[in-house]
């Protein structure tokens, strides 16, 4: 991107984008099927951002304080994160709810044997310990937060579901 008029014609084509994409999210009735689209969509937008504060050097800087000729593609940007998150929330539980879980093996440090992981789209958030979880994915997590507190038994049920998340993402990505 060599200038702010790139960067204006981009965003107007990407809200254009995301104008197209809305009608049809409001008459699904599933609104999964369209989780690629808007997957790709962010994905565009957020390159888009991350290009325009490399070029300017405002890498800190919060969206909500770019100029305001950009603030339509900061709101457009934003609706559509939460539209994402409410699908992949949806997409999450039709998971949690199906029959047909497949099975992965990952290798983990500290383990000398590949560990029994479902499946799962990366984009997942752990809901509660509830979740369905193989044997060794609670194996793993609580071997990770054991290690990160330094104890031999750390509660999990006294640890966010974020955290939680982020420890099934970890081994997920080995």
């Amino acid at each position: 991107m060599h200038d702010i008029n790139n960067f204006k014609e981009k965003s107007y084509s990407l809200i254009e984008d995301y104008h197209k994409l809305l009608p049809l999210y409001l008459k699904s009735k599933t609104k999964i099927d369209l989780l690629n689209d808007f997957e790709k969509l962010s994905f565009k937008m957020i390159e888009l951002l991350i290009n325009y504060k490399s070029y300017y050097q405002i890498f800190s800087e919060p969206d909500e304080n770019l100029p305001k000729e950009h603030q339509e593609f900061v709101k457009i940007k934003d609706k559509l994160l939460n539209i994402l998150k409410e699908l992949r929330t949806k997409n999450y539980k039709n998971w949690i709810n199906s029959s047909d879980k497949k099975f992965i093996f990952k290798s983990a440090y500290g383990f000398e044997r590949k560990l029994k992981c479902y499946e799962r789209n990366f984009n997942f958030i752990l809901f509660s310990l509830e979740d369905p979880l193989t044997e060794d994915e609670k194996t793993y997590i609580q071997s990770f937060f054991n290690s990160v507190y330094e104890t031999n038994h750390v509660d999990l049920n006294n640890i966010s579901n974020e955290q939680l998340t982020f420890a099934l993402k970890n081994l997920l990505t080995n």
